[in-house]
């Protein structure tokens, strides 16, 4: 009570409270599954407790998910898909992450080497095969007597002990320089009509050392 102004008043108080902010950011990992254009989909978000996601084309949904991690096949779709997450946190606070991937062309493709040179020079020391989009995979190769000297269902990338090195069965056992007949049985991926094309042909060996 001010004694100057008896109707001022002088009281004063403080009141504290803890609050709880919440905040949600969304987010998410992708890895390229077994099928043409199948993905695997991992939530990232710390704090998310209901998810939703959109995978879609463009304007077009193609499908959607409220699992945590989900898959989904985009099948025989091509170029750019969108994939959006929609997370919710315990107090409703909301977030939305969106990100493209770019699908499969669709396209099988074959390039079969006629000659290759072991030496371990770095330079074309074995017999590989490129070949992409593709479901299945069984490569035979024959000496001229029709003894099979190497055989995989395992493509491999330059000389990496799984493409052949020039060795019997891709041991140390060298063979001899000439003429090899390889048969290879394979499919395309993403045609879920195609049969096993059956494909045979010789390569080259020639030593540098």
């Amino acid at each position: 009570y001010d004694v100057n102004n008896g109707f001022a008043l002088n009281c004063f108080d403080t009141a504290f409270k803890s609050i709880t902010i919440s905040d949600v950011t969304a987010n998410f990992g992708k890895q390229k599954g077994d099928k043409c254009n199948e993905f695997f989909f991992t939530n990232l978000t710390t704090n998310a407790k209901e998810v939703e996601w959109t995978f879609s084309k463009g304007s077009t949904v193609l499908g959607s998910s409220q699992l945590m991690n989900p898959k989904f096949d985009f099948e025989l779709e091509k170029n750019i898909a969108d994939i959006c997450l929609k997370v919710k946190d315990s107090l409703g606070c909301v977030d939305v992450f969106c990100d493209t991937i770019r699908l499969a062309e669709n396209a099988f493709r074959l390039i079969l080497p006629n000659v290759f040179t072991p030496g371990n020079d770095g330079k074309n020391d074995a017999f590989d095969i490129d070949i992409e989009n593709y479901a299945y995979y069984k490569l035979t190769i024959y000496n001229r007597w029709g003894e099979i000297v190497y055989q995989s269902t395992e493509d491999g990338k330059g000389n990496d002990d799984i493409n052949w090195n020039g060795g019997y069965m891709n041991s140390l056992n060298k063979l001899p320089n000439g003429a090899y007949y390889y048969f290879l049985e394979t499919k395309e991926l993403c045609d879920p009509e195609a049969e096993i094309q059956k494909i045979s042909g010789s390569v080259t060996l020639i030593r540098e050392n």
